[in-house]
Order: structure tokens, then sequence, then C-alpha cells
């Protein structure tokens, strides 16, 4: 099996990231990899972006977020589409 980031910052996520989407999907893609995971910091920012820009680099996206609060850090990614519908935010 073939390394993966899992916890990847874009320029999205002010003071943690400092790489465009563009530029980190083609970084990786010239390391090799397959896949990547864009978790900028509480929130979602560049998701299209980083769909569109996955795809046409040939990687396959994860998406995800690294949530912080009160000092704690936990990394969330969402699985399938069915865990990005967030069907309990719904009434």
């Amino acid at each position: 099996m073939s390394f993966i980031h899992l916890n990847v910052h874009s320029h999205y996520s002010k003071g943690w990231g400092v790489g465009t989407i563009d530029e980190l999907c083609r970084a990786v893609r010239d390391l090799g990899m397959k896949r990547l995971a864009l978790t900028d910091t509480n929130g979602l920012y560049g998701l299209i972006f980083f769909v569109q820009a996955a795809k046409e680099t040939g990687l396959e996206p994860i998406v995800g977020s690294e949530l912080m609060s009160g000092g704690r850090r936990a990394v969330a990614l969402v699985k399938n589409p069915h865990g990005y519908n967030c069907h309990f935010l719904r009434d």
C-alpha cells in the first residue's frame, strides 16, 4: 500500500497552509501518489476547488477538515457520500 497524506492544509487555512490547492495536487502527483486528503482548519473552504483540481491531476480526493477547539484537535475525514450528507443536521 502506498503512503497517503491525510492531514494537509491549503492556503485557505490561515497560518497553517501555504500552498494553493493546485500546487498541492501537482506536488502529490509528481511524487507518484494517487490520493490526497485536504483538511483545512475548521471548514471545507476549498472543497469544490480541491475536488476539481484532484480529478484534473489524476488524484483521488479525500475530503476532510482539522477541527480545533479549546486547544484540542481532531482530523475528520469523510468516508463516503453518505457521511458527507450530514443527515443529523436536517430537521
